[in-house]
């Protein structure tokens, strides 16, 4: 990965707290150079999660920590795509779930993505908010779960 380092850099951008003071369940980072819609799924999720959100995908990677639990990655970025970044998360070994939020409609190339689930874009709040409920849930199964339920989410992208 070129020598970019994954440590966390602090003060790029903050985490978000539930608004309703209500306990977040899960931490969310979500990742799309679109600044509106990072905004967007913040508002979207805010109330039940605790938000961070990068608008490149250096900045992600740099936020990358084992205290996240779920990861909203657009797939199409300037200088670092999220297919980059997905194998950067998972070569350097972090334990979250990754859902693609993505305006590119799968074909078999993802087949080798190691990614939890593939959204297509516009996503509406409830389904946003059911993908990372989702998530978190497969995150406390074993890991042979796991990836039975990753293989179902591509095969289930690739026939809608």
């Amino acid at each position: 990965m070129n020598g970019h380092s994954i440590a966390p850099q602090h003060g790029r951008d903050a985490a978000l707290p539930a608004t309703d003071g209500a306990t977040p369940s899960g931490t969310v980072l979500i990742v799309d150079d679109e600044s509106h819609l990072v905004g967007m799924y913040a508002a979207m999720l805010e109330d039940k999660h605790t938000i961070l959100t990068a608008t490149s995908g250096e900045t992600a990677l740099d936020q990358m920590s084992d205290d996240l639990d779920v990861v909203l990655l657009d797939r199409r970025m300037p200088a670092l795509s999220g297919d980059e970044v997905l194998n950067a998360i998972r070569e350097e070994g972090y334990n979250c779930g990754v859902a693609m939020v993505t305006s590119i409609e799968p074909d078999t190339g993802i087949v080798e993505l190691p990614f939890d689930a593939y959204v297509v874009k516009p996503v509406r709040q409830r389904d946003l908010r059911e993908l990372v409920q989702d998530l978190l849930l497969r995150s406390q199964y074993s890991a042979s779960v796991q990836k039975l339920f990753a293989i179902s989410s591509k095969l289930t992208a690739l026939e809608s």
